[in-house]
C-alpha cells in the first residue's frame, strides 16, 4: 500500500492539531478485570488469538491534550487491590499521543507540565508521540 499526496486545496487549509491520546496495554494474562476497573474507556483494538494487546481511548470527547492525559491518569490512579496488581503486571503501558501535522501554524507546541509529567512517571506509563503526515494512504 502506498501513500499519495492530498489535493493542493486540502494542503492549503490543513492545520496542525492534537488528535487524541491512546493508552496501549499488553499483558500475558486476562486484562478484562483491569479494563473493567479502569472505568469509562473505549476499546478500539482487542486482542486476537495470539496477543493481549489493547488500545484504549477515553469515552470523553473534545478534551485538549493535557486534559486527556489527566483523564487517563485519574482512572489509573484510582486503581487499587487486584486491579492495581494487574496494572503493574502489564508488560506494556504506553500513552500514544496523536498529532496531525499541517501547514499552519508553522510551529505548534503541546506541553506536559511538571506535575503532569510526575503523574505519568508515577503511573509507570511510557510516552510516544505519533505525528501523522498530510498524505493519505492509497487503497
Amino acid at each position: 500500500m502506498g501513500w499519495k499526496a492530498r489535493p493542493q486545496e486540502a494542503l492549503e487549509t490543513s492545520r496542525t492539531n492534537f488528535i487524541n491520546v491512546d493508552l496501549d496495554l499488553n499483558g500475558s494474562f486476562d486484562l478484562a478485570p483491569l479494563l473493567a476497573a479502569l472505568g469509562p474507556v473505549h476499546i478500539i483494538h482487542t486482542p486476537d488469538e495470539s496477543a493481549s494487546f489493547y488500545i484504549l481511548e477515553l469515552d470523553a470527547v473534545g478534551l485538549d491534550f493535557e486534559a486527556t492525559l489527566g483523564g487517563f491518569l485519574d482512572l489509573i490512579e484510582q486503581l487499587d487491590g487486584a486491579a492495581r496488581r494487574l496494572w503493574e503486571r502489564c508488560s506494556l503501558r504506553k500513552f500514544n499521543i496523536g498529532i496531525q501535522a499541517g501547514l499552519d501554524p508553522s510551529s505548534t507546541l503541546y506541553s506536559i507540565s511538571g506535575p503532569m509529567a510526575l503523574r505519568v512517571a508515577t503511573a509507570g506509563v511510557d510516552v510516544v508521540i505519533s505525528v501523522s503526515s498530510l498524505r493519505e494512504s492509497s487503497t
